[in-house]
């Protein structure tokens, strides 16, 4: 990938979260698979709660592997730190395999998204009304994270042939809203980095 295309996908922006609302979000352009279904969540969904099971225990268990390889970063285990960074990224491949084909998204292409803490806006051959409650099944690349996520339409206007959609969050996970800040902190230091 050539550094204009990388720096592309890494731009940040802050922008302020709508007039109802006081918190402030940065946004990122990225690219995503995204997968809308009307009417929010099947929280009684088998795969649904395995995913969201397995995406907590991996967040989890990245927080303490991050930590114990700063530990030996510190006591010079360089070679121990090096094979467990290899499984780590083994443990990640899969994870990301697991993302696309759980949420059966490996037919659908990607496209650009403004993404956020708070919400994300993308384009959509359907137009929806304001207000709706729809479920995003959402993967972020080239990270290969997946959301299972529950969102109200905020906005639709049309833009060429499609729509422009614009989603809030709603009862977000503390694990999801963990994530999410993290992948944008990340495109922000990424976007800083490429600059200078």
């Amino acid at each position: 990938m050539d550094s204009d295309l990388r720096t592309k996908h890494r731009e940040a922006t802050f922008v302020n979260s709508p007039a109802n609302e006081r918190r402030q979000f940065y946004r990122i352009r990225t690219d995503a698979v995204i997968r809308v279904t009307p009417d929010g969540p099947d929280d009684g969904s088998p795969v649904s709660h395995a995913w969201s099971l397995m995406r907590r225990n991996l967040a989890q268990l990245d927080t303490e592997f991050s930590h114990l390889s700063g530990l030996l970063y510190d006591r010079d285990n360089k070679t121990v730190l090096a094979a467990l960074k290899v499984l780590n990224r083994k443990i990640e491949l899969m994870s990301r395999t697991l993302a696309m084909t759980e949420h059966d998204l490996t037919r659908q292409p990607a496209q650009p998204v403004s993404l956020s803490e708070g919400g994300v806006s993308w384009l959509s051959d359907r137009a929806l009304a304001d207000g709706d409650i729809v479920t995003l099944d959402m993967v972020l690349l080239p990270e290969f994270i997946g959301f299972h996520l529950s969102a109200k339409i905020q906005a639709c206007e049309p833009e060429g042939n499609a729509w422009r959609l614009h989603a809030r969050f709603e009862n977000l996970s503390e694990t999801d809203r963990q994530l999410l800040a993290r992948i944008v902190l990340q495109h922000q230091q990424q976007a800083r980095s490429d600059s200078d």
